[in-house]
């Protein structure tokens, strides 16, 4: 899930998590009717005050609680993937939402989930910003809403585990973009002072040296793209 944020990542964070079941947030309604699951998968906000809700079904037809929540006022929702009891769902909303109003407060949602008629928030409000205010709104827009836990802690949760970060390198870059980051890392190009040029890198690899240095520069730009604009990038990109 990804709401870009300008935090210092040694800043200290409050987790809240709060617990809600009103039946008028569409999702909690479809999950309760259809006995199935959903968990949130991304949160992107879009302009015009709206936002987009990726959901990941599973124990119910996405056909159908597509339907159901494309009924509420404020949803828009369509199924992208379905295989079997299982699906992806987008929920495009253009009012609140649980999620909504606590990003609306300098949260940073990390966890949603509904299952058995209940919404289960977790969030981590950076320390610009009051989470007793990320609280008491959703207990406003949501009068059955409670507070599980508050917790601090130091650091953000990473965007990626090691293991999905592994996974986005290797789909952005290209062979000879992997290549060219490791022969300067291995090299010690990224030691301070430098251990070596791009020239010797690039002889070392058999290329000119400006066709190593597009390479390696384009590697660059990829992996800062990943590290602060949420993973948006491909291999397409360059």
């Amino acid at each position: 899930m990804s709401i870009r944020r300008q935090e210092s990542a040694a800043d200290p964070v409050v987790e809240i998590e709060l617990l809600l079941s009103d039946e008028s947030v569409p999702v909690i309604a479809a999950a309760a009717a259809e006995e199935c699951r959903f968990d949130l998968e991304e949160f992107i906000p879009r302009a015009d005050d709206e936002h987009g809700e990726y959901y990941s079904v599973e124990g119910g037809d996405p056909e159908v609680v597509t339907e159901m929540v494309d009924e509420h006022p404020g949803r828009e929702a369509q199924s992208l993937a379905r295989r079997d009891d299982t699906g992806l769902v987008e929920v495009i909303v253009t009012d609140d939402s649980p999620a909504m109003v606590l990003a609306q407060h300098g949260a940073l949602p990390r966890r949603v989930a509904v299952e058995d008629g209940e919404m289960t928030l977790a969030a981590e409000v950076p320390a610009s910003h009051d989470a007793s205010e990320a609280i008491s709104a959703v207990s406003e827009a949501y009068e059955d809403a409670r507070l599980l836990a508050q917790r601090q802690q130091s650091y953000f949760t990473p965007l990626f585990s090691h293991r999905e970060f592994e996974e986005a390198v290797e789909t952005a870059l290209t062979d000879r973009q992997r290549e060219a980051l490791e022969v300067a890392h291995n090299g010690g190009y990224y030691a301070w002072p430098r251990e070596v040029t791009c020239q010797e890198l690039a002889e070392e690899l058999g290329v000119a040296t400006p066709t190593y240095t597009e390479h390696l520069r384009t590697a660059e730009q990829k992996l800062i793209q990943l590290l602060f604009e949420d993973g948006a990038v491909s291999e397409a990109d360059g």
